[in-house]
Order: C-alpha cells, then sequence, then structure tokens
C-alpha cells in the first residue's frame, strides 16, 4: 500500500485542516444523481485501492461527464492539501488526460505546490509529479534506489527532502553530481545510510539550507562543500572527513565527526557567526579566516585539537564533555566572552580573571576546586551546580542574579558583599546552615530543598517573590521538614526555636508572588492584607492559620492555592471574600474542614480552574453553572458532597477530575 500527502504550503503538519479534505470533494461528486449506491460506497471507502477502483469505474461508465465533474470542483481549490497519494496521483493524471486546454490544465495543476510521499511510487509516478508547472516543496520518504536518478528532473524544486534505502555508492555519488540540474534548490535534507562514500557539493548557486542526516552505526562520509555563494545554514551528524570552504554567506554550521581519527576544516567562511562541532577529542579541526564567529559551541572536545584562528568577535562559549587546559590555549581569545556555560568538563589552570568582559557563567558537573570571580567586574549572572569538588568560592559585589544549587556548603556569609544581588536562588544544598543576605535590591528570593538551614537573614521591602520550600530541619516529634530558627531583619521578629515564628510583609508594597511549603515552625505571616499587588499566593505544608478576611482587597490576585492541613485554627467559612476578586484564573483549596459552600463565587468570570480537595463538609456545588470560563475542575475527598451538575459544561471543561467524593448524582 502506498501512503502519503499533498499539502499547501501553510498547512504542511497542520491537524486541523490536513485529514481527508479528499473525502469531502469524493462526497460532492457523489452527488451526481446517475451514481448507483454500490458505486457511491466503493469512491467513498476509507481504503483508498477500493476508492481509486470505484473513481475508474465511475470514469470508464460516464467518460467524459466524469472528467469534467471533476476538474470542475478541482477548479474551486487554489491549494489541494490532505489527499492521500492515490487521490492525489489519480487527479493529477485525470487532469493529464482530460482534453482541456493546456492553459486551464496548468491552472488546475498549480493547485498542487507542496507533495510529500512515502514508500512505494514509482519512476512513471515521479515523471507524473515533475510536470506540476508550481511544485516548490517535494519530500520523498523511504524511496528505494531506483527512484534516485529520476529525482534531479525536478528543476523547479525549491525544497527538497529526501531519505531513502540502502543503495550502491555509485547511485548516491551520480545523484550529487546531478544536483546542479535542479537550478532552484535552496533547502537541501538528505538521509541515507551510508557505507564509505566520498561526496562533493560545489557550485550550487541557489542552495542557502544543507541538513545531511547519516543514521547511527553507518560510515564513513567525507564531505566537500565548497563555492556555495547563498549557502546560509548546514547542519551534519556525522561524518569522517568535512571540509567547507568559500561559503561567504555562510552564518551557522553544525556538525560531529566520527570518534577517532576525523578531520575538519572550515576555511574562508568570513560570516560564519555560529558554530557548533562534536567529538574532537581524537580528531582534529581547523578554523581559519572566519573572524566573526560570536557563539561556540563544543561538545565532546579537547581543545588542544581545536585550531582556531583569531576571533575577535565571539561572546558565547560553550564547553560539554570537553577538556580545556589554558597552558595548551592562547587565551586571547577568552578575553572577549561575554556568556560562558561548562559542563561535565575539566578544566585546568583555568583563571576566570581572563574573561574580562564576562557577564554571564554558568557552571554544572564540573571538576573544578577554587572559584575565583572576584575580578570580573562585568559579571552579572552565575549559575553553580553540582560542583562536587568545590571548595571557596568568591564573588564580585556587582553580581546582581545568582542560583547555587548541588553545593556543599555550610554558610554563605560572603552574601553580604553582594550590594547589588537582585535574584537568588538557593536549591538542594544539603549542609547549608546560615544564609546571611543584606541586599537591599533584592526582588526575587527563591529557597528550596535546604534542610539544614538554620539562621536565615534578608531584606524584604523590595521583594516581587518570595518562595521558601522545604526549608529547616526536621522536627523531633513530626515526620515533617520544619524551620528551626528563622531571623529576618526587621521582618521576621527574632524568636527562638522554641518561639512561634511570625513572618510579616507589612513594610513590602511590591511583592507579586508568595510561596511557602512545608515550613512548619512558621506560625503567622503578618501584613498579608498590605501585599496590594500581588498576584500569586501559596501557602502549603505550614501551621500558619489562613483568614480570608486578609484576601478581600488583593484585587490583582489571580492564583490562590491555600492548605489548611497543619492549621490549629479552622472557622466557618462562605468565601464571600473571594467575591470581590474579579481577576482571579485559579482557586485551589485544601483541607478547608469548615468549607460548606461555594455559592459567593459566581460572579468570578475569569475563573479557569478550581481545585478541592478534602473539604469534608463541602454539600452545595450549584455555582458551577454560573462560572462561565470555568476549564479544569478537580473534586477529591469532598465526602458530603452529593450531587454534581456538569450539564452546562460538557463542551467547555477540558478537564474534570473526581474521586473519593462518594457522589450520589453527576449529571
Amino acid at each position: 500500500m502506498r501512503y502519503g500527502m499533498a499539502h499547501s504550503k501553510e498547512q504542511i503538519g497542520s491537524k486541523k485542516n490536513s485529514p481527508y479534505q479528499c473525502q469531502a470533494i469524493l462526497r460532492k461528486l457523489c452527488i451526481n444523481g446517475h451514481f448507483t449506491h454500490s458505486l457511491k460506497d466503493l469512491i467513498l471507502s476509507p481504503i483508498p485501492e477500493i476508492s481509486i477502483q470505484g473513481l475508474e469505474l465511475a470514469s470508464n461508465t460516464f467518460g467524459e461527464g466524469f472528467y469534467e465533474l471533476c476538474i470542475q470542483e478541482l477548479s474551486q481549490y487554489k491549494t489541494i492539501r490532505g489527499l492521500n497519494i492515490h487521490f492525489c496521483l489519480w487527479l493529477i493524471e485525470t487532469i493529464h488526460y482530460s482534453g482541456i486546454d493546456k492553459q486551464s490544465q496548468d491552472q488546475l495543476l498549480s493547485c498542487f505546490d507542496s507533495l510529500a510521499f512515502e514508500s512505494s511510487l514509482k519512476p512513471c509516478d515521479l515523471s507524473l509529479i515533475s510536470t506540476l508547472p508550481k511544485l516548490h516543496t517535494l519530500s520523498l520518504h523511504n524511496m528505494p534506489k531506483a527512484h534516485l536518478s529520476d529525482s534531479c528532473q525536478f528543476s523547479n524544486i525549491v525544497k527538497f527532502h529526501f531519505d531513502m534505502l540502502e543503495c550502491p555508492t555509485n547511485y548516491l555519488t551520480q545523484w550529487f553530481d546531478q544536483l546542479s540540474l535542479m537550478n532552484q534548490l535552496e533547502e537541501l535534507s538528505f538521509k541515507h545510510p551510508m557505507q564509505q562514500v566520498s561526496l562533493k557539493l560545489s557550485h550550487l548557486e541557489h542552495l542557502r539550507t544543507l541538513e545531511i542526516f547519516v543514521p547511527y552505526g553507518h560510515n564513513t562520509l567525507s564531505l566537500s562543500i565548497e563555492h556555495c555563494p547563498n549557502l546560509n545554514q548546514v547542519h551534519i551528524n556525522h561524518c569522517h572527513a568535512l571540509k567547507m570552504s568559500h561559503c561567504p554567506e555562510l552564518t551557522k554550521l553544525a556538525f560531529k565527526l566520527e570518534a577517532y581519527n576525523a578531520t575538519a576544516e572550515i576555511l574562508d567562511c568570513p560570516k560564519l557567526n555560529s558554530l557548533s562541532a562534536e567529538n574532537i577529542k581524537y580528531s582534529h579541526c581547523t578554523i581559519q579566516n572566519s573572524p566573526a564567529i560570536q557563539e561556540l559551541s563544543l561538545n565532546g572536545c579537547r581543545l588542544a585539537h581545536v585550531q582556531l584562528g583569531p576571533l575577535p568577535n565571539l561572546q558565547k562559549l560553550s564547553l560539554i564533555d570537553s577538556y580545556f587546559d589554558l597552558d595548551d590555549e592562547d587565551p586571547v581569545f577568552l578575553s572577549m566572552v561575554k556568556e560562558l556555560s561548562i559542563k561535565k568538563s575539566h578544566l585546568f589552570n583555568i583563571q576566570f580573571g581572563l574573561f574580562t568582559h564576562l557577564k554571564s557563567l554558568n557552571l554544572c558537573n564540573t571538576h573544578i576546586i577554587d572559584l575565583d570571580l572576584s575580578t570580573n567586574t562585568e559579571l552579572e549572572s552565575v549559575n553553580l551546580r553540582d560542583l562536587p569538588k568545590l571548595e571557596t568560592v568568591k564573588f564580585h559585589p556587582m553580581i546582581k542574579n545568582l542560583s547555587m544549587s548541588y553545593l556543599k556548603v555550610n554558610q554563605l556569609n560572603d552574601l553580604v558583599m553582594l550590594n547589588q544581588l537582585e535574584s537568588l536562588k538557593l536549591s538542594k544544598l544539603a549542609y547549608l546552615k546560615t544564609a546571611n543576605i543584606t541586599a537591599q535590591n533584592l526582588q526575587y528570593l527563591l529557597i528550596d530543598d535546604c534542610p539544614n538551614l538554620g539562621l536565615l537573614s534578608f531584606p524584604s521591602n523590595d521583594l516581587h517573590e518570595l518562595r521558601l520550600n522545604r526549608v529547616g530541619k526536621l522536627k523531633a516529634k513530626s515526620k515533617h521538614k520544619t524551620v528551626k530558627a528563622m531571623n529576618k531583619q526587621n521582618v521576621i521578629d527574632p524568636l527562638d526555636e522554641h518561639q512561634a515564628l511570625i513572618l510579616s510583609i507589612a513594610a513590602n508594597s511590591t511583592l507579586q508572588a508568595l510561596n511557602i511549603s512545608d515550613c512548619h515552625l512558621l506560625k503567622a505571616i503578618d501584613g498579608l492584607a498590605n501585599a496590594k499587588q500581588i498576584t500569586e499566593l501559596c501557602i502549603t505544608g505550614t501551621e500558619v492559620p489562613i483568614h480570608l478576611d486578609d484576601l478581600t482587597d488583593l484585587k490583582r490576585l489571580e492564583t490562590i492555592h491555600l492548605n489548611l492541613k497543619w492549621s490549629s485554627e479552622q472557622r466557618s467559612i462562605h468565601c464571600e471574600n473571594f467575591q470581590g476578586l474579579s481577576s482571579l484564573k485559579s482557586l485551589k483549596l485544601d483541607y478547608f474542614k469548615d468549607l460548606y459552600s461555594l455559592d459567593r463565587i459566581a460572579k468570578l468570570n475569569h475563573l479557569e480552574e478550581l481545585s478541592l480537595t478534602h473539604c469534608s463538609k463541602l454539600y452545595d456545588l450549584e455555582v458551577l453553572s454560573q462560572l462561565n470560563s470555568l476549564k479544569y475542575l478537580k473534586l477529591n475527598y469532598c465526602n458530603n458532597l452529593g450531587s454534581v451538575s456538569l450539564r452546562s459544561k460538557h463542551d467547555q471543561l477540558l478537564t474534570c477530575h473526581i474521586q473519593h467524593s462518594n457522589l450520589k448524582s453527576l449529571s
């Protein structure tokens, strides 16, 4: 069986417009009153071969009249999309043999501008397709070798995607030699299981994009690309030898070499600004006369094996699984780097002071012992993650964004020096006991999974987002993580571990998001009613009593997630406090044991998500019919809820999850 689709340029890959448009055309053809029911059933069969048999039977029975009917129907479309391969080829052939004039034929055939076919197309089918006057995009998948020599007849093709089954090397070489016949070709994507083949691309005047994919386990490809004046992007996933030269418009190149004794030469590409190379640990790469490179990414490389010419414009350097020894390198090109990312790499004799213009540093899973950034005066953003051997860190005081995770640090007193810090994220710091933050410009403080944190000090007058999740030591009489002691400058009252801890945000007029979870010694939040700019409020896994009166005037709130499981204070709640929150989009209430009804939230016209869990006294949800924007509903363990009516929401709800709620009626 043959499969394939014919698409318009705008609708390639579209699920909404592509399915079964051919069926719509066939139904209109079957309106003909002279068709018998059996003939209509044949034509409208979902099995392509049977449908084609019905069309051929109709054409033999009704002759020119049926052809005219087909052409009349086809002429209503500017482009044809969603046609299976059989109907597509049948229509093209019908037009060719219809006897209409050449001008009308070309007008109808112009509907086919983009085609994609898979598997057993016949060479004669390709010849038929090659006559389409406006065909500019052609994709042929899993083609046998016989199609290779025929594909170059598409002289008007602009985009050509081709992948084929195993074929002899001479076929492939011959095909590449004939590529110049496709003189309008701008985009070439080629996939083939190659075995020891040498290919050469040269003097392709219009080629702009080239992609060559060699499946894993197949080798060896030697590729030469020369004198392609408009070539802009090249991606080669696997090759043994690569030579690129005299491609004046090339801006982006990505390639991967074989593991051993492979070579790559990049010569005379003056506009190349992005280069990604992989697997040059035991191979060799030379880059010359390409001074415009701004982004250099090396994956699995030893820099000593990469000969770099002068790179005066290099701004972004990425090293992954690589070896970098400054004794083997010329450090001059490092001075202009502004973004440095190093992952899973080994660094030797590296002085970060050489990166005099560095603005962003990302170190991940890298062997480094001492990190001295004190002289990097332009550095603004630092991300340190999973550095198992790191012992000392020195920062420059001008850093604005700092993220630290999976590090073996005990205290962060050095943060006192970071006066310009605006964003701080501490995560998975298992040994951290003390964090002293004095930056008055701090806007975002996110602390997750720091189980031993005992002393936390930070200013919060200008905080936009505060998140404290799973912070503090384990409490002896509870399995849940708690905050042992939180000392907050002018914000948290300085109390010992046996007293109640109170978080005060009264002085903060800019707070936009507050997220606190699993901090069980935190007993209260003071000043929540004054956080007029807050849009997100999430308080779970704490003993903080939630007073809904505090939320009445928070008109900007869009997300509320409250969990009263550990709160000792419960009271009757009728949700009058939610009435004025007209911007609310998501409301999640957990363990509101005294919540009886939600009848007062009917005016929340923008509410899209409602989640109620362990609200054991809730009995009334008639308000659902009035929530016109509701898309997501979750009801779990609401045991007193007798019935739920979703009849008015069946076209509106995207997700409805009801579990363990003892419903007697669901309609």
